[in-house]
């Protein structure tokens, strides 16, 4: 079962915190929830997880190691590489768009730039 978005809010939030890194350390569930939610069909649920997994590992050095075990390297490949295509797709459909005027945003693209920024940036730790 996929964590919802909210939760994936509420553990991004919690890992900007740097003395709730001992939960994250001492927690066995929370690393393999990030890593599963890395493939939910939710763009905003990934984008917060990637989010708190490259705050985590930033935070704590001893988290790549737990990654590291969890067998995560090949789940944070196919994440990257997922995240490649749907920015490209995206980037694709929006040739030829209007230009945005102040105030709007391109969220969804928004969302997977900064998903691939923090999975690589995962990636760079481990």
């Amino acid at each position: 079962m996929a964590a919802s978005t909210s939760a994936m809010f509420l553990i991004r939030n919690l890992a900007f915190n740097r003395t709730s890194t001992a939960f994250f350390n001492n927690n066995k569930r929370t690393i393999p929830l990030l890593l599963k939610t890395l493939s939910s069909p939710s763009l905003e649920a990934r984008a917060y997880a990637s989010s708190a997994l490259w705050t985590i590992v930033y935070h704590e050095r001893r988290v790549a190691s737990l990654l590291k075990k969890a067998g995560a390297l090949p789940i944070i490949h196919a994440a990257e590489a997922s995240t490649r295509e749907k920015l490209k797709t995206t980037e694709e459909a929006l040739k030829g768009c209007r230009v945005l005027s102040k105030g709007e945003s391109l969220t969804g693209q928004t969302y997977i730039q900064n998903m691939l920024k923090h999975i690589e940036q995962v990636w760079y730790f481990i």
